[in-house]
């Protein structure tokens, strides 16, 4: 019983559309509303702008406590959810690692030198393009064929049509 006046009351006071301010209202002017309003949106951007400075000043400032005098990771690249290749640079050799949860594996040791001696893209691509140059030559001239036999039947579809258009 008392749980159904309970829901009965607060069903009621939810239902009541009036609104109580406890606020002078002989005060009240339309100046001072907007006068309240300039400075809450004023205030509002205040915070904005501080979140994002006080952001960027702690992504600067944390970089110094992450880099290291003696080491340096050059690339990043995660595989899944729980591993990690990194590239990091110690004194002249660049250490290929495995990073999973639960260890931290050592794939290669490359020298510097040889590291950074990358060929250009443009170089990977015209020494692809020559190695398939003959797979390249062979569907051309099936391409070709193809579209001799296709246009001969074209033909012969034509002159079928317009023999039966003269027939009419």
């Amino acid at each position: 019983m008392k749980v159904q006046l309970m829901n009965t009351i607060i069903l009621l006071l939810l239902s009541i559309n009036k609104i109580a301010y406890a606020a002078d209202m002989e005060s009240y002017s339309l100046g001072k509303a907007i006068l309240r309003l300039v400075f809450y949106i004023t205030m509002t951007i205040l915070v904005i702008v501080i979140a994002i400075l006080g952001t960027r000043f702690l992504a600067k400032s944390g970089k110094r406590f992450i880099t290291s005098k003696y080491m340096r990771i050059i690339d990043s690249l995660s595989i899944g959810t729980n591993l990690r290749v990194l590239a990091v640079q110690v004194k002249d050799y660049i250490y290929i690692l495995a990073i999973t949860n639960n260890a931290i594996e050592v794939l290669d040791k490359i020298p510097q030198e040889d590291f950074l001696d990358i060929e250009s893209f443009e170089d990977h691509l015209s020494a692809y393009r020559d190695s398939y140059s003959r797979y390249n030559d062979f569907f051309n001239r099936i391409q070709r064929d193809m579209k001799r036999v296709l246009d001969r039947s074209s033909k012969v579809i034509d002159k079928e049509e317009g023999n039966d258009e003269k027939d009419s």
